[in-house]
């Protein structure tokens, strides 16, 4: 049961720290009514990045431990005062063992599964980076999803960035170069 109260802990803490940086503005701070929009947008992006990611964990019969990142925490709060919208607050552990009746199961953790994982957690907020610009034409969470979205492609250590780089620099820069263009045209 410990388990469960450590993961939703930092689930619940990651979401709030994605609503205070979306909602945070230079020069202004925390704009209230920007706070329901950013908190919805931090649910969802995040929520459904995180379970799809576990969902493939389990299907790879590997892992996933959703932790608070105290690093992305901290350096992205002194970054929204600069205007950068870090939106790394917590990573997905994966681990190459699942949990059954009689024990534990070993596996092992390769650089592509380790990459496919981190691949479904980006399609996320490409996908809606391009719902929100070319479909709705919403300027405010198209932002939202670019800064979730390039936040998350970052090549840091246990990053989903670091772990499509590791696989693959073809692949981590054509992620790079679509989430450019995504945002350009």
């Amino acid at each position: 049961m410990e388990y469960w109260k450590k993961e939703t802990l930092a689930f619940v803490i990651s979401v709030l720290y994605l609503t205070l940086v979306f909602s945070f503005k230079v020069g202004v701070g925390i704009i209230p009514e920007r706070i329901p929009t950013a908190f919805l947008v931090s649910l969802i992006l995040f929520g459904s990045k995180i379970g799809l990611q576990k969902l493939v964990c389990r299907k790879l019969n590997l892992k996933g431990t959703l932790k608070v990142w105290n690093t992305g925490v901290f350096s992205g709060i002194l970054l929204m005062i600069f205007g950068i919208k870090f939106a790394l607050p917590s990573i997905l552990e994966i681990k190459p063992f699942k949990f059954g009746r009689w024990g534990f199961k070993v596996s092992h953790l390769t650089y592509k599964e380790a990459a496919l994982i981190s691949l479904i957690g980006l399609l996320i907020p490409l996908l809606s980076l391009f719902i929100f610009k070319h479909v709705f034409d919403n300027f405010f969470l198209a932002t939202l999803s670019a800064w979730f979205y390039f936040s998350n492609i970052l090549p840091i250590p246990k990053s989903d960035g670091a772990n499509i780089l590791s696989w693959s620099f073809a692949l981590w820069g054509a992620l790079v170069v679509v989430g450019i263009l995504l945002i350009i045209l």
